[in-house]
């Protein structure tokens, strides 16, 4: 039961981190920096998924969120077996760098031995109206 829960919880999570459309801000990009710390596969044999601490460091003025990862995995030779993205919606404030533990990337093949990661874009926080 624990396993179909891991399975649907990773499954739904792709779904909608794949789905969320972000406004992208190349020049805060530019001073961003995402670090990979530490990782694991979760489910090993049943459910393949990279569970890594990512460290964002954000060099900008100003706070910014949705950060898009890329990841891919290769296997013990090298040769790539997977290619995603990953969307961090919390907030980084500025010059400052935040620890993200326990993010489930998503479903990757069996004999992934290797993961790399890279940034692809953020935003700048948006500003929150009062009704």
């Amino acid at each position: 039961m624990l396993k179909k829960i891991l399975f649907f919880s990773i499954l739904l999570c792709q779904l909608t981190a794949c789905s969320v459309a972000i406004d992208e801000d190349p020049e805060l990009s530019k001073h961003v920096r995402v670090e990979l710390i530490d990782w694991h596969v979760a489910g090993l044999w049943v459910v393949n998924s990279p569970v890594a601490w990512i460290r964002v460091t954000n060099y900008n003025y100003v706070p910014i969120e949705n950060i898009l990862i890329s990841y891919e995995t290769f296997d013990e030779d090298g040769n790539r077996l997977n290619k995603a993205d990953y969307l961090i919606e919390e907030e980084v404030k500025p010059n400052q760098a935040k620890n993200f533990i326990e993010q489930y990337l998503g479903l990757v093949d069996l004999y992934s031995q290797k993961l790399k990661i890279s940034l692809v874009s953020v935003s700048g926080l948006k500003k929150k109206k009062n009704h």
